[in-house]
């Protein structure tokens, strides 16, 4: 069979239609603060990591070693029971928010 000069090598197949978003982004991340044992940010970050990238840890301050945890609106439910469970293995303090106290 021979080709006309014309004619391409291959013939592509039809692309898969794309499907919207599932979920819109949110605007703005969830915060917490929350206090720990300065010798045990590096074991928190680990954990936090390892539960499903379920938020990000920031030390905004190392002298009283407190953290700021960032995480989906929608997963504020996940990062409480989250913080419970460390509070048993690590001892952390009560999570808050800024100017709102104890949360």
């Amino acid at each position: 069979m021979r080709l006309m000069p014309d004619e391409p090598l291959f013939f592509p197949r039809p692309r898969k239609k794309r499907r919207g978003r599932v979920f819109a982004p949110p605007v703005r991340s969830a915060r917490l603060y929350v206090y720990i044992d300065p010798a045990k940010v590096g074991f928190f970050r680990f954990m936090l990591e390892a539960h499903d990238n379920l938020g990000l840890m920031t030390v905004v301050d190392r002298w009283r070693c407190a953290l700021l945890l960032r995480f989906a609106p929608g997963r504020e439910k996940e990062m409480r029971e989250f913080l419970e469970a460390m509070r048993e293995i690590l001892g952390c303090g009560d999570a808050f928010l800024p100017g709102k106290g104890a949360a």
